[in-house]
């Protein structure tokens, strides 16, 4: 797999902690298309399950990374440089992905820039290690106090932010924890369920089609 091309002189310091590292990369990246190629998944990985989620208010201006969503992924690269892994999506149709590794203040994420027909819907910064108990209060006392939502006690699953655009943060408490950030744009919105709805009905028919042979034939 290239995208672990560029890690491979660590072996040559320290063994252990490459195949450490490289084992770590390599959940990652197989996690990430497990997450995005079932519709089922692609559904709750992007979207949450939102109309579940407990949600606060904002009337802040939501950006990923200071990026406004809606943005090319000609931007994307002129601001953030060539990504360390990007992929089209072949089960999603029109959906693609860029992944980059940056540090948030002193900590190491995974940054994932999701494009729908090559615009730029959602964000997620996926963070590389567990965070303590201090990290997790540290980051949620700052999300809190710049979007001006009144909640004091940490997060024990999810909560969502969205302002009046209807664009959000979704914070999850996982074994990676997770930041997403979505767009509020409808249109783009629905579409993207349209798509995976007609997907889904395709899958139906042929599954009746085969069981209708199955059962014609035996």
């Amino acid at each position: 797999m290239t995208f672990f091309k560029k890690y491979k002189d660590g072996y040559y310091y320290n063994k252990y902690a490459y195949y450490k590292y490289y084992y770590n990369k390599y959940a990652y990246y197989t996690n990430l298309f497990h997450k995005y190629t079932s519709l089922k998944t692609f559904l709750e990985n992007i979207f949450n399950n939102t109309e579940s989620i407990e949600k606060y208010h904002t009337s802040e201006i939501i950006k990923f990374n200071g990026i406004d969503f809606g943005v090319s992924k000609k931007e994307i690269k002129k601001k953030f440089g060539k990504p360390v892994f990007k992929w089209n999506n072949r089960r999603i149709v029109n959906h693609s992905l860029f992944v980059y590794k940056m540090y948030i203040g002193n900590y190491k994420t995974n940054v994932e820039f999701h494009f729908y027909n090559k615009v730029f819907f959602a964000g997620k910064y996926v963070f590389s290690n567990a965070l303590s108990e201090g990290d997790r209060k540290k980051i949620e006392k700052i999300i809190f106090e710049k979007y001006k939502v009144n909640k004091a006690e940490l997060i024990q699953d999810k909560l969502m932010i969205v302002n009046k655009q209807l664009n959000s943060i979704i914070i999850q408490n996982e074994i990676n924890y997770t930041l997403t950030y979505l767009t509020g744009d409808t249109f783009l919105i629905d579409n993207i369920h349209r798509q995976i709805k007609n997907i889904n009905y395709r899958i139906e028919k042929i599954k009746k089609h085969i069981d209708s042979d199955l059962k014609r034939k035996l």
